[in-house]
């Protein structure tokens, strides 16, 4: 019979302790900085700033923007509406221009939003982590934030829509306190 040297003990010991201690101890700091780096450069302030601007446009464009426009030729003068109602051609354009600039600001925050998105949709499944997506999760949360609130029609203004910062901190760490508890 022959018996087990030290060095293959010693071998054995060590596989052991990697496997069981080191391991998961290793995989719980890289689980902690995966979400440290998700909350310091993708769940950002101007994420959720961006977010907010983007619900503002969206709520701009179906309540004020969402009348249909139409410029049409009658006995040769030109005869702009808007939703059936005569209007003059500097009220037209002005709100054909409003229209514009909010559409265009509603797809470079969406643009945005949805890169960050992308990113962070990468990040965690690389790194096994919640199938949920943060952003998205903190996206849904300001959606709703802004569907809850009782908005008057045709005053709704950007800046009506923001938040303070407190307030905006306080949903940002709920999506992050819900997120890390359905990761565990």
């Amino acid at each position: 019979m022959k018996l087990i040297g030290f060095w293959e003990l010693m071998t054995a010991a060590f596989i052991f302790t990697t496997g069981a201690f080191l391991k998961p101890l290793f995989l719980v700091f890289r689980d902690w900085a995966v979400w440290w780096l998700v909350e310091r450069f993708i769940l950002t302030e101007k994420l959720v700033r961006a977010a907010r601007k983007r619900e503002a446009a969206r709520n701009d464009l179906c309540t004020i923007y969402s009348f249909n426009t139409s410029e049409t030729s009658v006995d040769g003068k030109l005869v702009f509406k808007i939703d059936g109602n005569e209007i003059s051609e500097k009220e037209y354009r002005s709100y054909s221009k409003n229209r514009q600039r909010v559409i265009e600001t509603f797809d470079l925050r969406d643009r945005f939003i949805q890169r960050r998105i992308i990113f962070a949709d990468k990040v965690t499944r690389h790194f096994s982590q919640h199938p949920e997506n943060p952003v998205l999760a903190l996206c849904k949360a300001i959606e709703q934030q802004a569907a809850d609130k009782s908005l008057p029609k045709h005053t709704v203004h950007i800046t009506e829509v923001q938040m303070n910062a407190q307030a905006e901190s306080q949903a940002v760490s709920e999506v992050l306190h819900r997120t890390a508890e359905s990761s565990k």
